[in-house]
C-alpha cells in the first residue's frame, strides 16, 4: 500500500485528492472535524482579545475623563468671605470678614464678625464647605464668647506676636507652619558684606597671593656669643731681646 507523504505544515497533494474524493460520496473524514475545531477555537480566541483589549481603552478613556473634570474645579476666596461660622451642634453664630495672609502667602486666620467684634480663628482649625459656604470650628458657644477679639480698628494687632500667640494659645493651635520653620536666612547686611572684603586677600584667596623667596642675606652672630664671650684682650708683645753689640774697631 502506498503512503502519501504528508508535509510539514499539511497534507500532501494526493491526501487532498483523496479528501476530495471521500467528500463526493458523502462522507466526512476526521482531518476535517479537527481542522475545523481548530480554526473555530482560533476564531474565539481573537474575539475574546479584542474584546478584552477594547475594555481596557474604554477604562482608561473614563479615567482620564474623571481626572480631567476633577482638575477644573477651583476654589475662590470670595466664596470663604461672607460665609457662615457654624459652632459645635451646628450652631451659626458669626459669619466671615475677611482672610489674614502672611508674608509667605499663607492663609493664617479667618477673621468673624461677632456682636461688633472681630475674633480671628486659626486657618488650620476651620473646615471649610467651598459648596455650602460654611465654615465649622469644633468649640462650645460659651468657649467661643471668651475667644481674644479686637475692635474695628484693631487690625494692626494681628502683626504683634503677641496677640496671635494668644489667639494660637486659646484655640490649641501651637503648631507653627512649615512656611515658618522653612524661611529663608535673612542676608548679610552692606556692613558685614564690607567687613568680608576687607579681609586680608590671603585668606579670601590663597591661591593667588604666593610668599615671595627670601632674598640671602648675610649670616649675622647670634648675640648669645658675644654676650657670653668675654672680650679677646690683644696678645702682649714679647720683650724685645737684647741683641749682641758688634764692636767696632777702635781707631788708631
Amino acid at each position: 500500500m502506498k503512503v502519501a507523504a504528508t508535509h510539514l505544515y499539511g497534507p500532501s497533494v494526493e491526501t487532498w485528492y483523496r479528501w476530495s474524493a471521500l467528500n463526493s460520496k458523502g462522507e466526512e473524514p476526521m482531518l476535517w472535524r479537527a481542522a475545523i475545531a481548530r480554526g473555530g477555537l482560533a476564531g474565539c480566541l481573537i474575539l475574546v482579545a479584542g474584546w478584552l483589549a477594547q475594555g481596557q481603552i474604554r477604562q482608561r478613556t473614563e479615567i482620564r475623563r474623571e481626572s480631567a473634570v476633577r482638575s477644573t474645579t477651583i476654589q475662590r476666596v470670595s466664596s470663604v468671605i461672607g460665609a457662615s461660622v457654624q459652632i459645635e451642634g451646628g450652631t451659626a453664630v458669626a459669619k466671615v470678614e475677611d482672610l489674614v495672609i502672611s508674608d509667605d502667602g499663607c492663609i493664617e486666620f479667618v477673621v468673624v464678625r461677632y456682636e461688633e467684634r472681630f475674633v480671628p480663628i486659626p486657618w488650620s482649625l476651620a473646615t471649610v464647605e467651598f459648596d455650602q459656604r460654611v465654615v465649622t470650628v469644633d468649640i462650645t458657644r460659651e468657649r467661643f464668647a471668651q475667644a481674644p477679639s479686637f475692635a474695628s480698628n484693631g487690625w494692626a494687632d494681628l502683626r504683634g506676636e503677641q496677640f496671635t500667640g494668644k489667639v494660637r494659645s486659646f484655640f490649641g493651635d501651637g503648631k507653627r507652619r512649615d512656611s515658618e520653620k522653612t524661611r529663608p536666612e535673612p542676608r548679610p547686611n552692606n556692613s558685614k558684606r564690607d567687613q568680608l572684603e576687607r579681609r586680608n586677600p590671603a585668606e579670601q584667596n590663597p591661591e593667588r597671593t604666593r610668599k615671595e623667596p627670601a632674598k640671602d642675606k648675610a649670616p649675622q652672630r647670634p648675640e648669645r656669643e658675644t654676650k657670653d664671650k668675654p672680650p679677646q684682650k690683644p696678645p702682649d708683645k714679647e720683650p724685645a731681646k737684647d741683641k749682641p753689640s758688634q764692636a767696632q774697631p777702635e781707631r788708631p
